[in-house]
């Protein structure tokens, strides 16, 4: 189960019209998806407010079943706003959960940047291009840094590297003797002196 199908059965479920083998893994899916859970909370709050709202309003108004039925079929035709993503039309929302290739991306980002500036297209695009720039840059700039220091280091005239070196003779060193042997003095220890034990 992912998002794009759990979007595809969120009415079915919120009716209660969901197969059994079809609830089980909605149900596994909302445990581990939180934008998912969002959602479904969002349709209920959405669905519990226009009933009462509804119910007020009409009051003692009814409508037959096949007013009703085609009510339901215009709204399923039409496009349906989602609160949680607000003014984000249904079917748009469902592109949120494409997974894109690589390839497909580039195509989406060349064409969004050909779009006008204040759609969402050209906002995405941009934001794909800064986002996969960032990485780019910091393998390029160091790159380009060493080799503009590599040819500025090719480019640069040879330098004479000889140094003149002034050789002294070796004057004549005043051999040293060696030192004497220094008697050490013997040491005597103390007297012992008597200690007077005071009661």
């Amino acid at each position: 189960m992912n998002c794009r199908l759990f979007v595809k059965l969120l009415d079915d479920y919120l009716d209660g019209t969901l197969p059994e083998a079809m609830k089980m893994p909605v149900d596994g899916h909302l445990e581990h998806c939180e934008r998912c859970l969002a959602m479904l909370n969002g349709q209920r709050k959405l669905s519990t407010s226009m009933s009462g709202l509804l119910a007020t309003t009409t009051g003692g108004l009814t409508l037959t079943p096949d007013v009703q039925q085609n009510i339901v079929d215009a709204m399923r035709e039409t496009e349906v706003e989602e609160p949680l993503f607000g003014s984000l039309p249904y079917q748009d929302m469902m592109k949120l959960f494409e997974e894109l290739s690589f390839p497909e991306r580039i195509r989406r980002v060349l064409h969004g940047l050909k779009q006008p500036h204040e759609t969402g297209e050209y906002k995405w695009a941009r934001l794909q291009v800064l986002r996969l720039s960032a990485p780019a840059a910091g393998i390029l700039v160091p790159a380009l840094a060493l080799l503009i220091a590599t040819i500025i280091v090719a480019l640069e005239p040879a330098r004479d590297r000889a140094v003149q070196v002034n050789i002294k003779e070796e004057s004549l060193k005043e051999e040293l003797k060696e030192p004497e042997d220094i008697p050490e003095p013997e040491i005597q220890p103390p007297e012992p002196t008597e200690i007077v034990q005071v009661s």
